[in-house]
C-alpha cells in the first residue's frame, strides 16, 4: 500500500465543491453551533485533485451563511483505497468517479447519500470563525 497524501490547509470556501445537497435543518443546527461557540474543531474532508467535499457539506454551508470566506480542510486523495465510500441509500447508486462527477457538473445527491470511511484518522483543529471571515 502506498502512503495515503493527507493536508490541513485553509482554503477558498468558494473553490470547494460540493457533491450533496444539505438539510434545512440540520444547517440551523450546525450554524447555530459554530456561531455559539465560534471555532470549527473538525475540518471538511476533500478531495484534493477535485475540491470535491466528501465529508462537511453542512458545515460548509455554515460558515458561508456566517460569512467565512474561507474554510478548514483536510486533504485527501480519494482515489485511495484507505478513503472507502459506503451508500447511505438503497435505491441511488454510488462510487467515487460518480461522487466527483456530480461535484463538477452540480447535479447533486440528496443529503445524507454518501458515507466516507477512512482508514486513519482526521485531525482535530481550532479553526476561529474571525480568523475564516
Amino acid at each position: 500500500m502506498t502512503a495515503v497524501k493527507h493536508l490541513v490547509s485553509i482554503v477558498d470556501a468558494n473553490a470547494l465543491l460540493c457533491h450533496e445537497r444539505v438539510s434545512k435543518k440540520k444547517l440551523a443546527k450546525v450554524k447555530k453551533s459554530i456561531a455559539r461557540c465560534g471555532v470549527v474543531r473538525k475540518p471538511l474532508l476533500v478531495d484534493y485533485a477535485s475540491f470535491t467535499v466528501l465529508d462537511g457539506h453542512h458545515r460548509l454551508h455554515a460558515l458561508r451563511a456566517l460569512g467565512a470566506r474561507r474554510a478548514p480542510v483536510f486533504f485527501v486523495d480519494y482515489a485511495h483505497e484507505a478513503v472507502r465510500l459506503k451508500p447511505r441509500r438503497k435505491r441511488i447508486r454510488v462510487s467515487k468517479k460518480r461522487v466527483v462527477q456530480r461535484a463538477e457538473r452540480g447535479f447533486l445527491f440528496p443529503s445524507k447519500t454518501t458515507r466516507h470511511e477512512l482508514a486513519f484518522s482526521v485531525p482535530r483543529i481550532e479553526a476561529s470563525l474571525k480568523d475564516l471571515r
